[in-house]
């Protein structure tokens, strides 16, 4: 699973709204929402922000779905 594909899901299911993130991290909703698309990369360093910033087990269920993919590529 590509890594806005992960944000997207964990968002939804754990109802995290991007405004609660934009807040917390100082990305923009617009970014934030773009990326969720997948029509924006934010990087690395934005990306360990968002991860910071949500509870950690939304951060374990990211983790798990992304890993899914990105861990069986290596």
């Amino acid at each position: 699973m590509e890594t806005h594909q992960a944000f997207a899901e964990t968002i939804k299911i754990f109802k995290i709204s991007l405004a609660e993130i934009s807040r917390k991290t100082d990305i923009s909703p617009a970014t934030l929402s773009r990326f969720k698309n997948g029509h924006q990369e934010i990087g690395a360093n934005n990306l360990q922000k968002v991860l910071k910033v949500i509870p950690p087990y939304a951060r374990e269920y990211f983790y798990t779905l992304w890993c899914r993919n990105e861990c069986a590529a290596a």
